[in-house]
């Protein structure tokens, strides 16, 4: 699929910070700081967005019948799944089955060391413009599950390049952080597959409703190339 290979490059996925990420053994919590100000508010967009876009799906239902509603409802389940997910619904802080806090508040928290991460007098250009584009292709119906595409693709390389740069986090030659205190990223790296997995059954439900896969298309290539953006801005950020 023409889309998924936009996103499976280095167009999307933090190819480059990745690997500098597994290279550290130590860095100024200061520099993590400057890290969470930037990914939380794109964590929040994507978890207030995915709840949003149910309301979407559901005007579409309303004024479909036959197969293409069942079809609807199929997609109205999916997204659903993956928002419940986000709100800690169905997961809890562990990947257990308690309910958690919703997701962008489990980063929050466990930023707390670092100070505060909630601070939109401090974001880049590039983030707010990525936080910008992924509220508003929830906002749309085939814009929704190319958010949900582009995100659920490289979900996983962006909490495995978290995880060792937390863990390198210093202050006064003192690590913050060990894994066990690390929740948001243990739980992602265990929920990030079954959500690829769902985001591939969006995509073949979307063009089984007669959904327009062109735009779809130029909606994931638009979201990769805001990734690819912020991507580059948050290295030189961070890592310098």
């Amino acid at each position: 699929m023409y889309s998924d290979q936009i996103v499976q490059g280095e167009r999307a996925a933090p190819t480059q910070l990745l690997k500098r990420c597994k290279e550290l053994r130590s860095i100024p919590d200061r520099q993590v700081l400057n890290y969470a100000e930037q990914w939380f508010p794109i964590t929040e967009a994507l978890g207030l967005g995915a709840a949003s876009y149910l309301a979407v799906i559901v005007r579409e239902i309303r004024v479909a019948d036959g197969r293409q509603r069942e079809t609807l409802e199929k997609i109205l389940r999916h997204a659903a799944a993956i928002s419940s997910d986000d709100l800690g619904l169905l997961r809890g802080a562990t990947g257990g089955e308690t309910v958690g806090p919703i997701h962008f508040r489990l980063f929050e928290q466990m930023c707390r060391k670092l100070g505060r991460v909630a601070n939109a007098q401090n974001l880049l250009p590039e983030t707010v413009r990525l936080r910008d584009a992924i509220r508003n292709l929830f906002d749309t119906f085939a814009g929704g599950i190319a958010a949900f595409r582009v995100i659920e693709l490289i979900a996983y390389s962006v909490v495995e390049h978290q995880l060792p740069l937390f863990l390198a986090a210093e202050r006064s030659e003192i690590k913050l952080y060990t894994r066990d205190k690390l929740d948001y990223i243990r739980l992602h790296l265990q929920i990030e597959g079954k959500h690829a997995a769902e985001s591939d059954e969006l995509v073949g439900l979307l063009h089984e409703s007669g959904g327009d896969m062109p735009v779809f298309e130029e909606h994931v290539e638009y979201l990769a190339s805001m990734f690819e953006a912020y991507w580059r801005a948050l290295e030189v950020h961070v890592l310098g």
